[in-house]
């Protein structure tokens, strides 16, 4: 699953410009960034999130947090950590 600040409508076009996706796209955006501020990854100045990963287990617990104040996340060390949890 993913989170963003943009819209649905936004949300569309991105997965549209991808070909399609296999995930759901949240739209963190009214009030805009209420979750993102929650899981302490809103930039101010920016009005928007800071690149992060988490994951969170089925009982609802982050499990693991990195932010990504640049770059991509890992993709090999992401599924490394979700592999920890299953």
């Amino acid at each position: 699953m993913a989170l963003s600040c943009d819209s649905v409508y936004s949300h569309k076009a991105f997965a549209g410009s991808l070909g399609g996706i296999s995930y759901p796209v949240l739209a963190d955006w009214h009030p805009k960034g209420k979750v993102t501020e929650a899981y302490g990854v809103m930039n101010p100045q920016r009005g928007a999130p800071i690149r992060s990963v988490f994951v969170i287990d089925k009982n609802g617990v982050v499990r693991w947090k990195k932010v990504y104040e640049r770059g991509l996340p890992d993709v090999k060390e992401v599924l490394a950590e979700v592999e920890k949890i299953q």
